[in-house]
């Protein structure tokens, strides 16, 4: 299955008929790593409504998943924003790098200068960045539908669980 497709067929709540009976005007995003890797954002908003999706070959097959967001207060998938920031407050520590950051936007300005040169192909020498990782994870959600203002006890009990000694 072609995976935007695959993607919008993730979605659970989207409109009834198809892609191409929904979206008029499609918009998509091409990205080309350095790597060979290959990306598509494809904006399907007539489609799907405020859901986004995701789909990839791997090893031959297409896979896909819906990611969901709360669309009514107190909404709830902000409240993991929150508690990182808080996080990195509490312990110096930031839960995301700086890079990954710079990746994520700078991708979204190469493809909006693309746009307004009528689709021409942008170079991004300055988002030839490299991290790494932290050893630990952000806090994340950890069921596919989200409640409430905020999903846990906080400030957490014990610092040293999460980043370790000395903290």
């Amino acid at each position: 299955m072609d995976p935007v497709e695959a993607a919008c067929a993730a979605v659970k709540r989207r409109r009834r008929g198809t892609l191409q009976d929904n979206v008029k005007d499609p918009t998509a995003i091409l990205v080309n790593y350095r790597d060979g890797a290959k990306a598509v954002m494809f904006f399907a908003g007539e489609y799907v409504g405020e859901r986004f999706a995701y789909a990839a070959r791997v090893d031959g097959e297409t896979v896909a998943c819906e990611f969901r967001l709360v669309g009514a207060p107190p909404f709830a998938h902000f409240s993991y924003l929150g508690r990182n920031i808080e996080m990195m407050m509490l312990t110096g520590k930031p839960r995301y790098s700086v890079e990954r950051t710079l990746l994520a936007c700078g991708v979204l300005d190469a493809a909006r200068r693309s746009r307004q040169a009528g689709g021409k192909l942008v170079e991004t020498p300055h988002l030839d960045v490299k991290y790494e990782p932290y050893a630990f994870e952000p806090i994340r959600p950890t069921s596919p539908e989200l409640t409430g203002a905020s999903l846990g006890s906080w400030p957490p009990e014990d610092l040293e669980s999460i980043y370790g000694k000395g903290q």
